[in-house]
């Protein structure tokens, strides 16, 4: 008789749970003046006839609105928004909200509701940044050029080269290493980049396309130069620099990332390789002792993302700020 029981409690609690709108989109960052789609998924809901009610706001304004009739479709409800950003001055951000409501269309009544911050970014992250982005003295190691052809229509000032010696030359400024570099075709580059980093130059190296390193501190490395800090990290590598930015999901993809680094080890020896998929380490920062510097390589393809989303804009200008803050004072 008890399990008779429990089994009639467990069904009515199934049959009366509370309707949920889950977003499937995710993202949240999105350019100014961008058509902005966006899905959602209504579950929990008995009722056949139902409509839904969206209200795009900026300050209490309204932006947009729109109704729709909702199918069920599978036991769920897509729920399809969308509508076009207002355009912005360049340079700023602002969060618009996003308020969604499922009517019974037979009894008027509101079954549940939610919202969402929709965030605007005008175009370009860079822009009145000239006088800064002169300051850094960048180097460009790039010999895909696919990163050169980015900074050439940003106006972003920099030094080429291809030639792995000539970084050892480089004495201030920061390097960065173009999106898409193998390390197979361009032997001893990680060896060289963390000689410059420990010799207090910051190195940013975008996505690596393939190759192997070893990790200075990691198994039995050479003894010089000496590591002071270590760090790995995921997806919580973005949110770290800038909370505002969406993680995993740039305008409705989640592929923001096709390679990872995964460490390998057999007896002292321990490698890092690059390899296909983002289901390892995306994020790798080390510092040296007697360098204020640092080494960083980001697995995020920013420049095969650029015009998708502005998260990658913004998110280079914000490790370009963290990693050249003493030297630029800003």
């Amino acid at each position: 008789m008890r399990k008779i029981l429990l089994i009639i409690y467990f069904i009515g609690t199934f049959c009366n749970a509370e309707p949920i709108i889950t977003d499937i989109t995710e993202s949240q960052c999105w350019f100014a003046g961008s058509e902005v789609k966006n899905v959602f998924s209504i579950s929990g809901v008995e009722t056949k006839s139902l409509s839904g009610q969206w209200r795009l706001s900026v300050a209490n304004h309204t932006v947009a609105r729109g109704e729709k009739a909702l199918n069920m479709a599978n036991g769920l409800v897509p729920f399809n928004i969308s509508f076009t950003l207002p355009e912005l001055k360049p340079g700023i951000i602002t969060d618009l909200i996003l308020d969604l409501s499922v009517i019974d269309v037979d009894s008027g009544n509101k079954l549940v509701t939610t919202n969402k911050i929709i965030k605007s970014f005008s175009q370009n992250a860079f822009v009145d940044m000239d006088n800064w982005l002169e300051s850094l003295n960048i180097v460009l190691f790039d010999p895909e050029k696919t990163t050169v052809k980015l900074f050439d229509n940003l106006n972003i000032p920099y030094r080429f080269t291809k030639n792995i010696d000539a970084l050892t030359e480089i004495n201030q400024g920061i390097v960065i290493v173009g999106e898409g570099v193998s390390l197979d075709e361009n032997k001893g580059l990680w060896n060289v980049l963390v000689d410059v980093a420990s010799r207090n130059i910051p190195v940013l190296c975008l996505a690596l396309r393939e190759g192997e390193m070893r990790i200075p501190g990691v198994g039995i490395t050479e003894k010089s130069p000496k590591p002071s800090a270590l760090t790995i990290k995921r997806y919580q590598a973005i949110t770290d620099l800038n909370k505002s930015l969406d993680r995993q999901s740039w305008c409705g993809k989640r592929m923001v990332a096709s390679q990872s680094v995964i460490f390998k080890g057999e007896c002292d020896l321990v490698i890092a390789g690059v390899e296909e998929g983002c289901n390892n380490w995306l994020w790798l920062e080390q510092s040296f002792e007697g360098s204020t510097a640092k080494l960083v390589l980001c697995q995020f393809q920013l420049i095969k993302n650029w015009n998708r989303s502005p998260v990658p804009q913004y998110l280079l200008l914000n490790i370009l700020e963290t990693m050249c803050l003493k030297e630029t004072g800003k």
